[in-house]
């Protein structure tokens, strides 16, 4: 699976702003276990929505704080040994 390039001129944010991002993003959807959020030690997995190189976006149904910390694991898949 090659990630295809979102087109950041024409693609609407989440929020339905248009999106501003310096960095290109990139639809992936990939395992994404979540280690901690904020002061919570948590053990849940979701997946990536897209990614770039000044970030991740995924949904979770948790609230953190803006600033808050994020302690996350994202596997690749289709590689053997899995790369994380």
């Amino acid at each position: 699976m090659v990630p295809l390039p979102i087109d950041y001129l024409l693609q609407e944010t989440y929020s339905g702003h248009l999106e501003q991002r310096r960095a290109q993003r990139y639809k992936l959807e990939l395992p994404l276990h979540i280690l901690q959020l904020g002061d919570r030690r948590v053990n849940r997995t979701e997946h990536t929505r897209d990614i770039s190189s000044g970030g991740v976006c995924f949904l979770s149904g948790d609230n953190v704080d803006v600033g808050g910390k994020i302690e996350y694991v994202i596997t690749l898949s289709g590689s053997t040994p899995p790369v994380r």
